[in-house]
């Protein structure tokens, strides 16, 4: 599944990309672990990545996210691998940030700064 991130204002609740606080070029997201650039796309406003889940298959891994002038966001995200009816795929066992902040859905969260 697909991992989204919404960074906003803590006290307007405001898109911090959309609002332009957060320049989409600054952002970098890396596995601390290994140091290792994971993949992301900006959509809607959101950092969105597909890599997240397989990078984080059945371990629990660390993830710094880069948010130029604003600050960094330390995620600790834990996958597990399933094999089910012939198909393999990655189920979030949990999320968790150093920043506070809201899920949304099972996927998605809102992260305030």
């Amino acid at each position: 599944m697909t991992f989204k991130l919404e960074i906003v204002d803590l006290e307007t609740g405001a898109n911090l990309i959309e609002n332009g606080t957060i320049n989409t070029a600054d952002i970098t997201l890396k596995a601390t672990d290994t140091g290792q650039e994971v993949d992301f796309l900006i959509t809607d406003n959101q950092i969105v990545s597909d890599e997240i889940g397989w990078k984080s298959a059945d371990r629990s891994t660390e993830f710094e996210l880069k948010l130029g002038d604003a600050g960094t966001v330390i995620c600790t995200i834990v996958y597990k691998g399933v094999s089910e009816n012939c198909c393999s795929f990655f189920e979030l066992q949990g999320a968790s940030f150093s920043k506070e902040h809201e899920m949304i859905d099972e996927y998605s969260y809102l992260i305030k700064l």
